[in-house]
């Protein structure tokens, strides 16, 4: 049992401090986008992301969104400017980036399972706040263990202060796709979980991988 609670220790050191590099990261360039420019005009000349100037490319995220910045992007950016450079300083949600957050919140209630997470939806088909709601006494988590929406597999969880933060990160990491989505007509905009699975390509939702030997997160 010490080495099982020592396990457990360090997998959560571990997902607390991804979980705050992603949010940190989110963060940045927010701030970021508030001292730049946005910019419309192409700089097919640049060689480095450093010759558009990553304030004003936080701006131009801001203002116009991802796929402005995906759209004629060599035309817009160069050859030489890399589309995962773009993302990693867009603070673009990739395919593993969720896992930190759901183990934060599996260690607090353990009946969670990946079938919670599974297509979790933050909005019902009528755009109505659904999987995450707060009430009186504190914020309700709505899923269901299995994808059949029958009234049994149903899973109301409450959340502490801190497990709602969490949710909240989540949600704030992601608007930008969800946005995205949304103005397409995407159902998938009510999904919790969104990323772009190749730096800035078109969002789509994400589920939890499935764990094998062969996928280890990243330190």
């Amino acid at each position: 049992f010490k080495r099982i609670h020592e396990d457990i220790s360090l997998v959560l050191k571990w997902a607390r401090r991804k979980s705050y590099q992603l949010r940190q990261a989110q963060l940045q360039r927010d701030q970021l986008a508030r001292t730049g420019t946005s910019n419309t005009h192409y700089r097919p000349s640049a060689r480095t992301i450093e010759d558009i100037g990553i304030a004003d490319l936080c701006a131009t995220f801001d203002e116009h969104g991802l796929a402005y910045i995906r759209k004629d992007f060599q035309r817009k950016f160069g050859e030489r400017v890399k589309k995962q450079e773009v993302a990693t300083h867009l603070a673009l949600p990739r395919p593993n980036d969720f896992i930190s957050f759901q183990l934060q919140l599996i260690a607090g209630h353990p009946c969670l399972g990946e079938s919670f997470f599974s297509d979790f939806e933050l909005y019902d088909k009528n755009g109505r706040e659904f999987g995450f709601i707060k009430e009186e006494n504190g914020y309700l988590l709505t899923g269901y263990k299995d994808r059949k929406g029958g009234a049994k597999s149903q899973q109301r969880i409450k959340l502490t202060p801190r497990q709602a933060v969490l949710v909240r990160q989540v949600i704030a990491i992601t608007q930008p796709l969800r946005d995205e989505l949304k103005a397409a007509g995407d159902d998938n905009w009510r999904c919790l979980f969104l990323h772009s699975f190749k730096a800035v390509s078109y969002p789509s939702k994400c589920n939890p991988p499935r764990w094998r030997t062969t996928l280890k997160p990243k330190h």
